[in-house]
Order: structure tokens, then C-alpha cells, then sequence
């Protein structure tokens, strides 16, 4: 089973924030019901609400990494530093960095100048997972 890799725009709402001397980031991994961008041409997908219901409930741990880079962890659901919930707009997360690592430091002040504003998520379909059609949208 491949791994899917799938970058959301700035509908992602992704946010850098400062509580006391702590630095977290936020937003929404994926959007339900939203047409994607093409993801090559002529195919779009859209993510229903119940796509994550498994995985939490189950508890499974999840990473939150920059750019897929394995080596560059910001966050373990096993550890702690890593929220995961959703809402009826998607998948949200609320990842606490580390304060004494350089690069989460410089990455959290890059979200919050605005220059990275975008986020992505990873994901593995599982058999009977996918569901096609035709249409316009």
C-alpha cells in the first residue's frame, strides 16, 4: 500500500502561536467535502468527514513532520505534542514544538511572517477505501 501525499492551500488555515514561551502550531490537516486541486489531470478527490474516525479512535500514533521529511519531527501523538481532533470542516491538529531546536523555532517564526502558509498530510487508503465517479465536480 503506497503512501499518499496530498498539500492543502491557504485553506489549510495555518497558524503560528505564541502562548508564553511555548510555540505551537495549528490548523486543519484536510478539508471534508472540498474538491481538491487536481491531483493529476482530470482527477480531483474529495475527503469525507468519517476518513480519520479509525485512526483516532483507535488511537494510532501520528507524526507531524516537515515536508514529509522522516528525519524533521515536530510533534508524536505518542508523546503528547501532537493534537489530533475533528470538526465539521476537517481534520485539525495543534502541534507544541520544541522551543530549544533551532528549526522549530526558525520554521514558527517562517509561519508566522507568512512566508510558509500552506500545510500537507500523508495517509495510506486502505482496501474498499476509495470510492470514483464522473462529474463535473
Amino acid at each position: 500500500m503506497a503512501i499518499e501525499k496530498r498539500i492543502l492551500s491557504v485553506n489549510s488555515s495555518l497558524r503560528a502561536e505564541s502562548q508564553g514561551d511555548s510555540l505551537v502550531l495549528s490548523g486543519y490537516a484536510a478539508r471534508f467535502n472540498v474538491l481538491s486541486h487536481p491531483i493529476q489531470p482530470g482527477v480531483c478527490e474529495r475527503i469525507d468527514p468519517k476518513a480519520f474516525d479509525k485512526t483516532l479512535a483507535a488511537g494510532d500514533d501520528v507524526r507531524c513532520l516537515f515536508n514529509h521529511d522522516e528525519s524533521r519531527v515536530l510533534g508524536r501523538r505518542s508523546s503528547g505534542t501532537l493534537k489530533l481532533s475533528t470538526d465539521e470542516r476537517g481534520l485539525k491538529f495543534r502541534c507544541q514544538l520544541d522551543k530549544n531546536q533551532v528549526a522549530h523555532r526558525d520554521l514558527h517564526a517562517s509561519i508566522k511572517r507568512g512566508d510558509i502558509s500552506d500545510c500537507s498530510f500523508a495517509f495510506n487508503v486502505v482496501n474498499g477505501g476509495e470510492d470514483f465517479s464522473d462529474g463535473k465536480d
